[in-house]
């Protein structure tokens, strides 16, 4: 099974938010044992390599102890709304034990998880629990379900699956912020087509203005497919990158050593899938100069890397709609844009063009 460490980090969204601040008294017991679950709770960092790849055996062991910090939380949440059922914050609790456990199933247990998913569906068809805090849990809920169909395949890799859960949620859960919220991810993760449909139902919908605005971006982005890009690059020499007429598939990788440095295995699969005389520039965004040659080496395509100062980096990311990190975009041979997506998406979009 392959997993990404964004499985650990990304869905780590859910932990105790109010109630937190110390007193300057002496706490209760009960404000004691939530400061202490607090504490358990918070997801902390996941340690990286500093290598181009974290290997089979990192993934596996960080991977274990986080599963194993969530199995800790969740059980230090009961023990708080057991002891305390009087408590103000025992809907917390109760949210903080589905979210904690479901975090935990890595890797797919032997049972594939069934306390959690009892325990999490219950919280999410509980109507007392507040709907934000459902569909928090929900959300987690059927990430799990997806990667136990799946056999550890993430929701956000598969567009279908993805936009059929906005639509499940949004039946349930009805027209609330953190229902487009979640479409926005569907148009972020999404192909382009999958994007498209997502974006188009937020800026026709009661979504707040923000992410109403985000969503345009989006739509913006795709009406940028068949039109050359209006952009300027140059190499790491300063020489100009000419991308009116490549004359072959050209890949525009966007990566960022603050979001995405790491996601080299990702490239590296989708570069033994595609043609071989595809064109490979780097544009590395959020990035110094000394972040970039310490990473250039670790990269395993060659290619050509750019790095844009504060001005370039602002009208690059706004020509291109660049709105998450790793990215590519895809050039034909005349240099128009042919599409974009994620490391992942890059051998469906690049075979086409080398027929």
């Amino acid at each position: 099974m392959k997993f990404r460490f964004s499985l650990f980090v990304g869905l780590a969204a859910v932990w105790p938010a109010a109630g937190l601040a110390q007193s300057v008294s002496k706490p209760s017991s009960a404000d004691a044992a939530w400061l202490d679950l607090a504490a358990r709770a918070a997801p902390g960092v996941v340690s990286r390599s500093a290598g181009p790849a974290n290997s089979a055996d990192q993934i596996k062991v960080a991977g274990l102890d986080y599963a194993e910090r969530q199995k800790v939380a969740a059980q230090s949440a009961k023990d708080f709304y057991t002891a305390h059922p009087a408590d103000a914050r025992v809907p917390e609790a109760q949210k903080l034990e589905a979210a904690s456990l479901l975090r935990s199933m890595w890797p797919l247990p032997a049972d594939r998880g069934q306390a959690a998913l009892q325990t999490a569906t219950a919280f999410v068809t509980d109507q007392r629990n507040a709907t934000k805090d459902r569909f928090e849990v929900a959300a987690l809920l059927f990430a799990q379900q997806h990667k136990i169909r799946t056999n550890g395949g993430a929701l956000q890799d598969d567009a279908a699956a993805y936009e059929k859960t906005a639509e499940m949620m949004q039946r349930e859960f009805g027209d609330i912020p953190e229902v487009f919220d979640y479409y926005l991810g569907v148009a972020d993760a999404s192909d382009p087509e999958t994007g498209i449909r997502a974006a188009r139902k937020i800026v026709q919908s009661t979504a707040l203005a923000r992410t109403q605005k985000q969503a345009q971006v989006v739509i913006d982005r795709y009406a940028l497919i068949g039109l050359p890009l209006g952009v300027e690059l140059a190499d790491g020499r300063g020489r100009s990158v000419d991308l009116r007429r490549p004359g072959r598939p050209t890949v525009i990788y966007v990566w960022s050593a603050k979001h995405g440095e790491n996601d080299w295995a990702a490239l590296v699969r989708a570069r033994r899938a595609v043609p071989e005389n595809t064109q490979w520039i780097f544009v590395a965004l959020d990035t110094t100069a000394s972040e970039q040659a310490a990473v250039m080496t670790k990269i395993p395509v060659r290619g050509i890397h750019c790095l844009l100062n504060d001005g370039q980096r602002a009208a690059f990311a706004k020509e291109l709609k660049v709105r998450r990190m790793p990215y590519a975009y895809v050039l034909g041979r005349s240099g128009a844009l042919a599409g974009y997506g994620r490391p992942a998406d890059l051998p469906e979009l690049l075979t086409p063009l080398s027929r």
